[in-house]
């Protein structure tokens, strides 16, 4: 598969309201976390997808599974390595 036919999904952040990003910095948690939310929720993460909107030239296909474009819900959410990595997390 030629690097010019892989479709990234074109998706921007919703526009949050603004007492939505008072109750995400008020949950009980270490600031990573709010940190990473908040960078999920702002598509600034520098996953490839995120890379080559920015023009870098790197593949955009997930290093994990090696099926998709690795983008935030893909990383975090869909990828079947990743849903590995979350369930044995929560295994103990």
């Amino acid at each position: 598969m030629l690097l010019g036919e892989i479709k990234l999904p074109k998706h921007h952040p919703a526009p949050c309201p603004g007492n939505l990003w008072k109750k995400l910095w008020t949950v009980p948690t270490i600031p990573k976390c709010l940190n990473l939310a908040w960078r999920c929720c702002q598509d600034i993460l520098p996953i490839k997808s995120n890379l080559v909107k920015r023009g870098l030239d790197v593949d955009p296909i997930c290093p994990r599974c090696g099926q998709c474009a690795e983008t935030v819900v893909h990383s975090l959410l869909l990828c079947e390595e990743s849903k590995r990595a979350w369930f044995a997390s929560h295994a103990w």
